[in-house]
Formats: structure tokens, sequence, C-alpha cells
């Protein structure tokens, strides 16, 4: 099977993961060990999963999430299209 971005044979399901699950873990389990009152470590967890991707897109792929039609720069065609239309 041919991809049509060369980029797209770089990506591991496998790494990725193993990315996400390193930052955001831990925070679940603190929460867990903590308890109840620690329910804003939980936010934190889900903050980690945001700063993984980024971190799997930017340094570890480098393909800056291209399918998804994402640059680091904060342009991106939706926001132009968005900005077009008023």
């Amino acid at each position: 099977m041919t991809h049509s971005f060369e980029h797209s044979d770089r990506f591991s399901l496998n790494l990725y993961l193993l990315i996400i699950i390193v930052l955001s873990w831990p925070f679940q389990i603190a929460y867990f060990f903590l308890g109840e009152t620690y329910k804003p470590i939980l936010l934190v967890s889900m903050i980690m999963v945001a700063v993984g991707a980024y971190i799997s897109g930017k340094y570890v792929f480098k393909d800056g999430f291209a399918d998804a039609d994402f640059d680091y720069s904060g342009n991106t065609t939706l926001m132009q299209s968005t900005m077009e239309i008023q």
C-alpha cells in the first residue's frame, strides 16, 4: 500500500501511545492514591495528553499533524477560510 504523504511511514501508533501514557498516567495514578480532594489533578492528566500529542507531532514524528491541516505557526486553512467569510 502506498501513501500519498512520505512522512506517514514515520508514524508509529505504539510510540505515540507510549508517549501519551508516560505523560498522563502518573497523574491518574496519583489521583487514585490522593483521593477525591485532588480532583483537579485529573485535569492535569488530560492536559498532558495534549502536551504529549504536541511533542510527538512536533519533535518525534516531525510531521506537524500535516494530515490534520495544522501547523505550529497558528495558521490553518480553516482559520483562513473563516476569516475570508467574515
